[in-house]
């Protein structure tokens, strides 16, 4: 199957009064085709949609939501009379004051409004039809449960699976009207107000003069292939023919070349963006990673665009963008909507371009890109944040907006407590979260000297990890005998290169205590001590120094989980072949790290340990390069 034009589909949204009284003097009918399951909506889901719908009509006494409740899409295919009768049976009797579509999705939502119309409307039946391609062989037995709910034998009367959750999801509305009703007398007519008059589905109607295989469209929406994201609604919203042009005026017919090639246009500008927000680095830096794992990106760039547009924009929860839209739209003249469509476009075109800028510059793309991991606590608060800085970038020169974000950073992420003077203070137990962004930090201010680009595109975000690893956590695992052996290996290895006879001595004591302790049951408290040993007298290290940012550095979740409590030297084998892997994302300080660039550079490198020479260079460097932030 093609894949559908969205522009060309018919999309537009409907008032449950609106189903039930039709179109053109005819009123609706819908096919559920014999390729979807039956009716299978439980309590809990009928229960939600009831509760919802009466809380949005409590809402709308203090004005804190919008028009209309808004029910997911049904996606609908209009038939022909010959179709109809091809499925559902020669004994059919064909209603030509009916409009026929073919429910490809949405049967289940559709379903259950019909039987909420018809437990609301015991006297007086208010309600659309349903019929059921399954049951061209079962004297339409669905259809009469249906038309019979209410009756105290209708579940005994068909003996089918669909007739007991028919009748099972009545009983659920029943109830819960009536209980609604014991305590407020005017809850039937509200909730009957709030159905009919206040509740909208988005109707997405397939085109029905195309050779489109619904069944294959039901599949692959059902299995995530087609996207019915907000965005897409969006998309079909302001690129449909009916909105930009009524069908009543022959020169604005969608046929017009014209009309046809600025929806061409917006498309176009449409794709090019979404394409664009399928790299992960640029959809990472934008949004500081937050939504790397399951999102609708097109979504985010469009409410990127309402919040630039309109202050007050501030809905939350699906189908607000196409709501929002569609209130906009609603009222106006032709050349409104002309003008409205093409000022949409303009913005989403600028704040791609914007963004496109940030991307090709490594410093604007670096520091947005920290401030978007660190500074917003939620979805909507990091919306608002990127609005912002567009906002600033539109009204600033290249090098004020670089200061700007800097500024930002140092204002509004780091504060004034940490200071150049107390870096050296800071601890992994206590200023675990400081310290990874001032890691992430001098990242990318080194990246910044070579015109780099940091990775911000993690998988589950980032954690510190010590460079010498922490025994404590070694005392308990079951690697402690290899561990004393590749030390005790380590150390003799090192005695070969001193001259010094006391320092030779000191290292002989130790390896005999490796030997000692081997030979006999290890205690956690006796591994702990010689461990402590090792640190001090062979690696000059002492407790505290091992928490600091000296002995620290920055690593993605999943990197650092699969480094363990590793000495230095099975960390760097383990980090060796992959430091130049794009799709790990080393950070490039972490990468000189591990190859010992900050060390001394002597002769030969000891790429044995990581001693307190290494620590006191390396975290000389993180002064020097953090210095612009942490100075007034």
């Amino acid at each position: 199957m093609e894949e559908l034009n969205t522009s060309n589909r018919n999309l537009r949204s409907l008032s449950i009064n609106e189903l039930i009284v039709g179109e053109n003097g005819k009123k609706y009918c819908f096919l559920i085709p014999s390729y979807q399951r039956g009716y299978r909506w439980e309590s809990k889901q009928i229960e939600t949609l009831l509760d919802d719908l009466w809380e949005f009509h409590a809402s709308k006494k203090d004005a804190t939501v919008g028009e209309f409740y808004c029910l997911q899409p049904i996606i609908v295919k209009q038939l022909a009379e010959q179709e109809i009768k091809k499925r559902l049976g020669d004994s059919y009797k064909y209603k030509s004051d009916e409009n026929y579509y073919e429910v490809v999705d949405g049967q289940q939502r559709l379903t259950t409004i019909y039987i909420i119309l018809r437990s609301f409307y015991e006297r007086n039946p208010q309600y659309f039809d349903i019929e059921f391609e399954r049951d061209a062989e079962n004297n339409y037995a669905r259809k009469h449960c249906l038309e019979t709910l209410g009756s105290t034998n209708a579940s005994e009367a068909f003996q089918i699976a669909d007739a007991q959750y028919f009748v099972e999801a009545y009983n659920i509305v029943t109830k819960w009207l009536t209980d609604k009703v014991k305590k407020d007398s005017a809850a039937e007519s509200q909730m009957q107000t709030t159905v009919k008059q206040e509740t909208k589905i988005i109707w997405y109607e397939l085109p029905s003069d195309q050779n489109i295989d619904c069944y294959l469209v039901f599949r692959n929406i059902n299995n995530g292939k087609i996207p019915l994201t907000d965005a897409e609604l969006v998309k079909a919203m302001l690129l449909n023919s009916r909105i930009c042009s009524p069908d009543t005026d022959e020169k604005f017919r969608p046929n017009n070349t014209s009309i046809k090639r600025e929806q061409e246009r917006y498309a176009r500008l449409w794709d090019e963006i979404q394409h664009a927000l399928e790299n992960d680095q640029l959809w990472a830096f934008i949004t500081g990673n937050h939504f790397s794992r399951v999102s609708p990106r097109m979504d985010f760039l469009i409410k990127v665009a309402v919040t630039q547009g309109d202050k007050d924009y501030n809905q939350e929860g699906e189908l607000k963008l196409f709501s929002y839209y569609e209130s906009k739209l609603k009222g106006q003249t032709l050349d409104g909507k002309k003008k409205y469509l093409k000022s949409v476009f303009d913005d989403l075109r600028k704040i791609y371009r914007t963004i496109q800028d940030w991307y090709a510059s490594y410093e604007a793309y670096n520091y947005i890109g920290f401030i978007m991991t660190y500074k917003g606590k939620n979805a909507t608060e990091r919306l608002q944040l990127l609005s912002s800085l567009i906002g600033h970038y539109q009204n600033k020169t290249r090098s004020e907006f670089v200061q700007y974000l800097i500024e930002t950073i140092k204002k509004d992420i780091l504060g004034t407590k940490i200071t150049l003077s107390n870096l050296s203070t800071l601890n992994y137990e206590d200023d675990r979260k400081v310290i990874e962004q001032l890691l992430m930090l001098f990242n990318i201010t080194e990246l910044n000297q070579i015109g780099g680009k940091f990775n911000f595109y993690v998988k589950h975000g980032w954690s510190v990890e010590h460079i010498k690893a922490q025994h404590s956590k070694f005392a308990a695992s079951e690697d402690i005998l290899d561990f004393l052996k590749k030390e005790r290996l380590r150390i003799s290895e090192a005695m070969k290169t001193i001259s010094d006879k006391k320092v030779k001595q000191n290292y002989q004591s130790i390896i005999q205590a490796i030997d000692d302790l081997m030979n006999t049951q290890i205690k956690e408290e006796d591994f702990l001590r010689l461990a402590t040993r090792i640190d001090e007298e062979v690696d000059g290290f002492d407790e505290i120094d091992m928490h600091r940012m000296g002995n620290l550095a920055l690593l993605s979740s999943d990197d650092n989980s699969s480094l363990g409590n590793s000495p230095f030297y099975e960390k760097r084998e383990k980090l060796l072949p992959i430091l130049d892997d794009p799709s790990r994302g080393i950070p490039y300080s972490t990468k000189r790290v591990f190859l010992k660039m900050y060390s001394p550079q002597k002769f030969t490198l000891d790429f044995t340990k990581w001693d307190k020479n290494d620590f006191e260079v390396y975290h000389k460097k993180q002064c020097e390069m953090l210095k612009t932030f942490l100075e007034g």
